[in-house]
């Protein structure tokens, strides 16, 4: 890859994503806490239903390491775009590990859109992809191939100038 005209990385950095990820971590530990004390300290059955000693035991475990991995795969999830002289460069990690090249060939245009996502990481539609971790701000390929491309940026400024470079446009003020 030659030298980039632009880089970035999103990750997850909003709070109440964190927030919630966080305590329903928790929630589910404490339940499984609450399970394991009042079923093997207090010797009295857990629930309408209960689990056998060893199942609970096995759900307070699987509990804590299920709260684990969701953390640390929420810390590792990332969006990386990339633009240089031969095209855009993406992957989402770790959805998407191999990186992907849209050539300036494969670009029929592109625009900076405001689009409402409710959801983050990977959307698909009929012949659209969206990839985005935080915010309404995208950059928009419309693609030889018929299909349209829009990737989240939270630098749709810095983004655009790349993308005149990449084109040879002048920028327009």
């Amino acid at each position: 890859m030659s030298k980039a005209y632009f880089e970035e990385s999103q990750r997850f950095t909003q709070v109440w994503l964190w927030i919630l990820t966080i305590c329903s971590s928790l929630v589910l530990v404490g339940v499984a806490l609450i399970a394991v004390y009042i079923q093997l300290v207090k010797g009295k059955p857990f629930g309408n239903n209960p689990m056998s000693d060893t199942g609970v035991i096995i759900f307070f475990i699987s509990s804590i390491l299920f709260s684990i991995i969701l953390i640390l795969f929420m810390k590792s999830f990332h969006l990386q775009t990339k633009v240089d002289r031969l095209g855009i460069t993406y992957r989402l990690l770790p959805l998407k590990r191999q990186w992907k090249t849209i050539y300036r060939e494969e670009i029929l245009d592109w625009e900076i859109v405001t689009k409402f996502v409710f959801q983050y990481g990977i959307h698909y539609g009929i012949k659209s992809e969206t990839l985005n971790i935080k915010g309404d701000k995208f950059l928009k390929l419309n693609l030889i191939s018929g299909k349209t491309l829009f990737l989240g940026t939270q630098f749709p400024d810095q983004l655009s100038l790349a993308l005149e470079k990449l084109f040879d446009r002048q920028p327009t003020i």
